[in-house]
């Protein structure tokens, strides 16, 4: 089985759902790392609809917790990064694809097969001598 982790990209603010700190100790009883990837600025923010059907928008601030998302890597053995647009991004999906993964080791099986079908043989052999007294 492949070894699991998890790659959370946020912006560090619990808005809905499970608190951060609360994440955490799930994850170290699973044994699986958290790589947090802070995306975003301390000055960042959207803009979104203003609710009144005018198509007017506001503009809400959304500045990255780096705390939050730093002791969550920290806590649960995993990496934190921060990326402050997408290039930046691109570059820290770079260095997770080269860093988490999994090598696929090949077993010779032949001589453990080998091994059973003649031991197989042997043993109807040994059977058929013993029921029809005559080999197969």
């Amino acid at each position: 089985r492949p070894p699991a982790v998890i790659v959370l990209l946020s912006d560090g603010m619990t808005t809905v759902g499970t608190p951060t700190e609360d994440a955490i100790q799930p994850a170290l009883d699973a044994g699986v790392p958290v790589y947090t990837i802070a995306f975003g600025t301390a000055d960042g923010y959207v803009e979104v609809d203003d609710g009144t059907g005018t198509g007017n928008t506001e503009i809400v601030p959304v500045p990255v917790d780096t705390d939050a998302l730093g002791n969550l890597a920290e806590q649960t053995h995993g990496q934190f990064f921060e990326a402050a647009s997408t290039k930046d991004l691109t570059k820290v999906y770079e260095e997770l694809g080269s860093s988490i993964g999994y090598d696929i080791e090949r077993v010779e099986i032949t001589a453990k097969v080998l091994g059973w079908g003649l031991g197989l043989l042997a043993l109807s052999s040994v059977l058929s001598l013993w029921w029809y007294q005559r080999l197969p």
